[in-house]
Formats: C-alpha cells, structure tokens, sequence
C-alpha cells in the first residue's frame, strides 16, 4: 500500500494540472484550496475564461497499480 504525503505541493500541482487538460483552459486563480477532512479536499478554482470549478477532491480506497485513485466531484458554473 502506498500512502499519500498531503504535505507534497507535487501532489497539489498534479491534481490541478489535470483539471487543467481535463476543462482545457489555464487555471487564473485558485481562490481556495483547504483540506476538509483526512483525505478530502474543497477547491475552487478560476480558469483563463473566467468559468468556476467548485469541487470537492477525494483519495478513495481503489487502487489501480498500487496507486491511491483520487476523484474530483464539482460543477463548473
């Protein structure tokens, strides 16, 4: 089992360089970002277009190739 280091800024960065290619625009501004639980996360992020993403980002228990599988649930408005 692999565990996750939430103190990594490389794991900040990888989650939202693929929400980034996910929306396909640049992200502007992150406005929040805060760790909500022990393996959950509330983000808000502005893109280049000006759309909002609030989401909710989950480490789940599945794992693929031993490797945490991390979700993000949230609506762009």
């Amino acid at each position: 089992m692999n565990f996750l280091d939430f103190e990594d800024t490389d794991l900040a960065d990888q989650i939202l360089e693929a929400i980034e290619k996910d929306y396909g625009r640049g992200i502007a501004r992150i406005p929040f970002f805060e760790r909500t639980g022990a393996h959950t996360f509330e983000l808000k992020v502005i893109f280049a277009d000006f759309k909002l993403l609030e989401a909710t980002i989950m480490v789940v228990p599945y794992y693929i190739d031993g490797l945490s599988t991390i979700r993000v649930e949230g609506i762009y408005l």
